[in-house]
């Protein structure tokens, strides 16, 4: 217990209460705004760049998966004379006589975990949690999707020619002009005449990609086939500036909006006036380019 008595100067010191104590060691208001203000400050500061780094890593895991499912298709395209997978295969004893997309035809190529065949219909929900499903699917247009777990991955490219035969090309009326073929079809890599130039695989909305889910404009319109599907829908998996897209070279890149081609003509863009992959070719160049063309169908003429 402390005394009280004088010092050495003859002054008299009383100790220091409970009280004064406490009353030293605590805040005043204005020094707790000042601490306030600062750690508000640093959370403005450290938010913006937690979310970029954030947005980041999952592009480069959504990166990693394109290049994954790339390796895939061309390991079963060298296993299988040339041929890609058909987007939804055709009926056979080895699916149960039911459709499979064409992530199951692939799926030993990118992974040692087993597939259930009873569980290959909608929602799809093997598909959850694994390379074919883009880590960024929660910032799409709608959200994650439970629903249909196609809807939170990658489209395979339906328009270049394939097992139908190179014949189509010759008639008006050919070429695919029904998309249940495009999409029962397997694709042939060898009759795309620029692998560097030709879209193979792209975020989407769906499992199977034509140019039309590019979208007429990169800001999302009512009215627009790309504005509820397709690609245009997934912009914004990424900064809402493009998509990741592989080449049937067996490249990948982040790919701007800017730089994925389409038809000039808006009404191209909607659900009644999309151009089948004959009609994209047979159009005039100022509606659809030589590179256009050369992107989507793997040539520039029939």
């Amino acid at each position: 217990m402390t005394s009280t008595g004088p010092n050495m100067n003859g002054i008299v010191v009383k100790p220091a209460t409970r009280q004064s104590i406490r009353k030293r060691c605590a805040f005043t208001l204005i020094e707790l705004l000042v601490v306030i203000s600062i750690i508000a400050l640093l959370v403005g500061i450290l938010l913006p760049a937690l979310g970029a780094a954030r947005r980041s890593a999952r592009n480069a895991v959504c990166m990693s998966n394109i290049r994954q499912m790339t390796i895939g298709l061309v390991s079963y395209s060298d296993s299988n004379k040339g041929y890609l997978p058909a987007a939804k295969a055709p009926a056979n004893a080895s699916s149960l006589n039911r459709r499979i997309l064409w992530q199951v035809s692939i799926w030993s190529y990118i992974t040692s975990d087993g597939i259930d065949l009873d569980d290959i219909d909608a929602p799809y929900e093997y598909l959850a949690g694994t390379a074919f499903e883009c880590p960024s699917a929660d910032d799409q247009l709608g959200g994650y999707s439970t629903g249909d777990h196609t809807q939170n991955g990658y489209g395979l490219n339906i328009s270049p020619l394939g097992s139908l035969g190179v014949g189509d090309f010759t008639s008006k009326t050919g070429l695919y002009s029904s998309k249940i073929d495009r999409e029962l079809e397997y694709k042939r890599a060898d009759l795309v005449v620029s692998p560097s130039s030709t879209l193979l695989l792209t975020d989407d909305l769906s499992y199977l990609v034509e140019y039309w889910h590019r979208g007429y404009t990169n800001h999302l319109q009512l009215g627009l086939l790309g504005a509820g599907n397709g690609m245009l829908a997934v912009i914004n998996r990424h900064g809402g500036k493009g998509w990741n897209i592989a080449k049937f070279d067996g490249s990948a890149s982040s790919t701007p909006f800017e730089e994925v081609p389409g038809s000039t003509n808006q009404l191209h863009y909607s659900a009644t006036s999309a151009l089948s992959p004959g009609l994209l070719l047979d159009a005039p160049h100022n509606i659809v380019d030589p590179i256009g063309k050369m992107y989507w169908v793997g040539r520039e003429s029939r």
